[in-house]
């Protein structure tokens, strides 16, 4: 963007600015590379000296405050600062900026009194006079030049505390804290959070305090940023600005903290409107309320209205029964065509359910685009626990990628919570080891307190996904790897699940079908779900486990919701595979039911060839009883050879094995089972060696005798 103005003046290098990593937070840091630095004439001397600069927007000459360092990821051109440095100069990543140095004792004017506001929600530290000493010290070490209005974080009381300007003495564009400054501290108020329309924006509901989100953060830039900022560009082209969105995905997603942090990006008032709060028994006071919303907001443009819930405000005419509703949707669909006269104002609708909102609503001029908040990726997820884990002293054997692959299928919301439940379980430990090893009257060590990786270990015993709430799926079993005799199978659920979900650009250059659901066919215990469990295991996906009787109901339309929801799951999840197990017995049924629930199975495969995350395996004995009109994709197991055998022996029985035993031997007798009747026949004998002698534990040629015929009683093995 460096182009869109004239060339920076003498002394001054103009750069783009870009959003820097998390870890320099609360450090004032901006990064640089060394040409610049050279540039600057500042190269040699930044290593061993604080070097200060001046960051100015060239476009509206707001200004911002950072100490430079150099980093050889940095472009040339550009500019790398934590967010809340960008905001201070009006700037978002993309914008141009001038780069001055800049000397903080010589032309920031030293402060008599300042006036800090707390806007984070994090614990406070020591009583108010300890804040405020504490806060002065920190900004007299730095040097940091303030001006009204400006937000910036500092390293405190173990964590980080984030404050805004509201006063200064003297008024002057830039001062600094002094060891004689007055620092006053005025913490969070709980009232922030409160009442359903007009609510102040929490300072902290920023882009770069969204993790996870990148792709519904850029479109929200395109569509409410971009012609804020630049209106000329966008009045050249003829771009019309979009006055409504609808922000769509599962709960916990981030929808509402987006949109706040779209109002506080934007300097613009925010309203927001719960869909129940507005209703009332009384005639027409309904409608009154929501007129007041959007006359409130045109007063106070720029303004971004916030409908919460928008299916329940407005849902589909068609599916309401009462006046209220009705009258609701007609009113909302007056006041989206009203919005052109009202200025500077935004609509933005958030839902879980966006085919329950009212088709008149969904056209344009009115909420003219749709984003999707989907659940956050492996990389979204380490991005989400980033954020949440800014204020949480962390032990030095704390992996965050790692646990990104351990919450598959957790939203934003879910992760916040696993990093509090986390930091719960540290505070329990240092209690406990406080309790039992410190004499009366010893202090807390709070200082050296810190949350390792077992404590977040423990907070994932305690927090669930919430897309899981109600049936929460464990994927156990063996690794991919340890399932043995099973080639064919695994390599055709390798082309049907795993390319489309790791190589789906490449298969659609080439025209490969990429969905479809794929049915798993073979006789009992040999292996289907353990195969399905361990190849969601094998891709960090998340497993939805059904048995086909689990969908059959007697009450009219209960199946086809529960095959609903359970696909919707898959969706919000994914990745993500959805196992139908022992399928013949629901398609072998030939009711109504039966026909219904397959319909609607039917119509869920066709929505999901649509995604290259979320997949379909039904398993079934009897493949010729389901047919092939669902599913093209027909797996049968393998049947295990006697060399197959051997191997599953070896691994199960070689240790405590009798030398008189030969494993070949052994593998003739098992010759045709299936692997879960081999691995029984393993634990049989090894639980008849137990009785025998727990000491000696040797299986002897008896004890596989024994449990062969047990496994064959049990399952009809002739």
């Amino acid at each position: 963007m460096t182009d869109m103005f004239e060339q920076a003046p003498a002394g001054v290098v103009r750069l783009t600015a870009a959003v820097d990593e998390p870890r320099h937070r609360g450090m004032h840091l901006a990064a640089v590379c060394t040409a610049v630095a050279e540039q600057l004439g500042v190269a040699t001397v930044i290593a061993t000296k604080p070097v200060h600069a001046r960051l100015v927007n060239p476009r509206t000459g707001e200004q911002g405050f950072a100490r430079l360092h150099i980093s050889d990821e940095v472009k040339p051109t550009t500019i790398a600062a934590q967010g809340y440095i960008l905001r201070n100069a009006g700037a978002v990543e993309g914008d141009d900026l001038d780069i001055e140095l800049w000397d903080p004792i010589t032309q920031a004017a030293p402060a008599t009194s300042i006036t800090l506001h707390r806007v984070d929600s994090g614990l406070s530290f020591g009583d108010g006079r300890e804040q405020a000493h504490n806060t002065r010290q920190r900004l007299t070490d730095s040097a940091l030049s303030l001006t009204v209005g400006h937000g910036f974080s500092l390293p405190l009381g173990g964590g980080e505390a984030t404050f805004e300007v509201t006063a200064a003495e003297p008024a002057a564009a830039a001062v600094r804290c002094t060891s004689e400054t007055e620092v006053v501290i005025a913490l969070p108020d709980s009232d922030h959070l409160t009442g359903s329309t007009n609510r102040p924006v929490p300072q902290r509901a920023v882009f770069d305090d969204i993790g996870g989100l990148d792709g519904p953060l850029q479109q929200i830039a395109e569509l409410v940023v971009w012609p804020a900022k630049y209106p000329e560009l966008f009045e050249r082209l003829g771009i019309r600005t979009a006055r409504g969105i609808i922000l769509h995905g599962p709960p916990g997603n981030g929808k509402t903290l987006l949109a706040r942090s779209v109002a506080r990006l934007l300097g613009a008032s925010f309203f927001a409107v719960n869909g129940p709060e507005v209703l009332s028994k009384f005639y027409g006071e309904s409608e009154q309320r929501l007129r007041k919303v959007f006359e409130d907001a045109a007063r106070e443009q720029p303004s971004v209205i916030f409908l919460d819930e928008l299916d329940s405000l407005a849902p589909s005419r068609d599916n309401v029964s009462g006046d209220l509703e009705v009258r609701l949707v007609s009113q909302l669909l007056t006041l989206m065509d009203g919005l052109t006269d009202r200025g500077q104002v935004v609509v933005i609708g958030a839902t879980n359910r966006p085919s329950a909102i009212d088709p008149a609503l969904r056209r344009p001029g009115r909420f003219d685009r749709e984003v999707e908040i989907g659940p956050p990726d492996h990389d979204g997820r380490h991005a989400i626990l980033l954020v949440h884990t800014r204020e949480i002293p962390l032990a030095d054997d704390v992996d965050l990628m790692a646990i990104a692959e351990m919450t598959v299928g957790y939203v934003g919301a879910d992760l916040a919570s696993l990093c509090q439940e986390a930091a719960m379980a540290s505070a329990r430990r240092t209690l406990d080891d406080h309790r039992r090893q410190a004499a009366v009257g010893d202090a807390l060590p709070v200082a050296a307190v810190s949350v390792c990786q077992a404590d977040f270990v423990e907070g994932l015993r305690h927090v669930q996904p919430s897309a899981f709430r109600e049936q929460r799926q464990v994927v156990v079993g063996p690794d991919w790897d340890d399932l043995v005799g099973l080639a064919n199978a695994k390599r055709a659920l390798t082309e049907l699940i795993d390319w489309p979900m790791s190589k789906s650009t490449s298969l659609k250059q080439l025209g490969i079908d990429l969905g479809g659901g794929i049915m798993l066919s073979g006789p009992a215990l040999s292996g289907k779900t353990a195969l399905v469990a361990a190849l969601a295991k094998r891709l960090s996906a998340s497993l939805i486990h059904l048995p086909s009787v689990d969908l059959l109901s007697p009450w009219v339309g209960e199946s086809e919701r529960l095959v609903r929801n359970a696909f919707t799951k898959a969706r919000h999840a994914s990745p993500s595979i959805v196992l139908i197990d022992n399928f013949e017995q629901l398609a072998a049924a030939g009711s109504d039911l039966s026909r219904r629930v397959l319909a609607q199975v039917s119509n869920e495969l066709a929505q999901l060839r649509l995604t290259t995350s979320a997949f379909v395996v039904v398993a079934t004995r009897d493949d010729l009883a389901v047919g092939d009109a669902l599913f093209s994709d027909v797996v049968h197991m393998d049947q295990l050879t006697r060399a197959d055998v051997e191997v599953v022996l070896e691994r199960r029985l070689s240790a405590h094995l009798s030398a008189e035993v030969a494993i070949d031997e052994v593998a003739s007798q098992l010759d045709g089972l299936p692997i879960g009747q081999v691995l029984r026949v393993c634990h049989e004998a090894l639980v008849c060696a137990l009785w025998e002698d727990p000491d000696k534990l040797v299986v002897e040629a008896r004890h596989v005798s024994t449990a062969l015929a047990r496994v064959a009683r049990r399952h009809h093995v002739s």
